[in-house]
């Protein structure tokens, strides 16, 4: 009794510190000075270091969070690039529905223009695993991880996309990686997508390598 009583203990507290762990991950960035502008975007634990900034949430009603600082960035740095270092886990799902918390990414998407690239930096590809959104009404007609504004010479590169998930009931929907057919960016677009699913318009939802 006693040594499955200590082993339960033993077993709960390695959920705990496990969950504690993943959720106390943080979204960071860092610019990088001099030439062209340059945004590093990567996940650590602990407190943000000289020239960091870090958030908590992926999104929190646009307010301190991580995606409004970087699209910030993104609207003020037309040919910037966003170098992304470690790999990237958001909340992720359970069946059709998208978990909640600090790290859930909550339909915000990267909004890129210009020349504006993601890509992976050195020691890539890195993996962005876990985004996952569930469309709720006709607004949600444009669902995925990225949109480029229509002519965009920017891109995705060297980067690998698992577990995301992204569905909508809407009709005229765009739904994938990136959502939008007709905003497509004409440089290179290089990615890899595994075990991942997009309900309704699928587009750019598997593993794609073009220009």
């Amino acid at each position: 009794m006693k040594i499955r009583l200590k082993f339960c203990v033993l077993l709960c507290l390695t959920v705990f510190l496990t969950t504690f762990a993943a959720e106390s991950k943080k979204f960071c960035f860092k610019e990088i000075t001099g030439g062209t502008p340059v945004l590093e975007f990567f996940q650590k634990t602990g407190a943000a270091e000289s020239g960091e900034s870090c958030f908590d949430s992926w999104y929190s009603d646009g307010v301190g969070d991580a995606v409004t600082y970087l699209n910030a960035w993104l609207a003020s740095n037309s040919n910037g690039i966003v170098s992304v270092t470690s790999n990237i886990e958001f909340a992720g799902r359970i069946g059709d529905a998208c978990n909640d918390g600090a790290t859930a990414f909550k339909g915000k998407t990267i909004d890129m223009s210009g020349s504006q690239v993601l890509q992976s930096g050195t020691g890539g590809p890195y993996t962005i695993s876990g985004a996952c959104y569930v469309g709720v009404s006709d607004v949600d007609r444009i669902i995925g991880f990225a949109t480029f504004a229509g002519g965009s010479s920017g891109g995705i590169r060297n980067l690998k996309f698992s577990e995301a998930y992204f569905k909508t009931s809407a009709s005229s929907a765009y739904v994938g990686i990136i959502p939008e057919l007709q905003s497509c960016p004409t440089a290179t677009v290089a990615f890899e997508v595994e075990n991942s699913e997009c309900r309704r318009r699928l587009w750019l939802c598997h593993e794609y390598q073009g220009s």
